[in-house]
């Protein structure tokens, strides 16, 4: 056993070995005595809770896991016409957005510009397709803003006529 036994396991991130950085944690049942990593898992002995087995980094793809879809958002009576999203996220998520329903689904970047819908409708889903690009860093969103905009047009382009005296 070690001097001191620990009642969890947690994950040091020591790419740059000058700053080491927690990257999880994770409580066992037990006393954790032994550690040993192989691959993406750990392997701990936990006392009399036995041995436990915690998978670090998930790589297998799963392309029936990977989509996530909201619940639809608005009122029913309010035409939607447009929409736009802004994210705090980590690496590659596809956004799409829909105002009727989820019968017609378009891309949307999150990046704060309008996209306005061709078949503008009353109910507003979303849904995500999170695609893992490797390096052992799991796409993720903690932050997620979207706004409509119903039943008004919205300029989205001025143009300067000619010859029309300010008129």
């Amino acid at each position: 056993m070690w001097p001191h036994d620990i009642s969890g396991l947690q994950v040091i991130d020591i790419s740059d070995p000058t700053t080491p950085t927690l990257a999880g944690s994770y409580n066992t049942p037990g006393t954790a005595c032994r550690v040993a990593i192989a691959g993406d898992y750990v392997y701990v002995a936990d006392g009399y809770s036995g041995l436990q087995v915690i998978e670090v980094f998930q790589r297998r793809f799963c392309t029936q896991s990977n989509i996530a879809q909201s619940l639809i958002i608005d009122k029913p009576d309010e035409l939607i016409f447009g929409a736009r999203i802004t994210t705090t996220q980590v690496d590659s998520i596809r956004w799409e957005v829909s105002a009727d329903s989820g019968v017609n689904w378009v891309d949307i970047l999150p990046d704060n510009t309008w996209q306005t819908f061709t078949s503008p409708g009353s109910n507003l889903p979303r849904r995500s397709t999170h695609v893992y690009l490797g390096g052992g860093i799991n796409p993720a969103c903690t932050d997620l803003e979207i706004e409509w905009l119903d039943q008004y047009p919205f300029i989205d382009s001025i143009e300067d006529i000619p010859n029309d005296q300010g008129g």
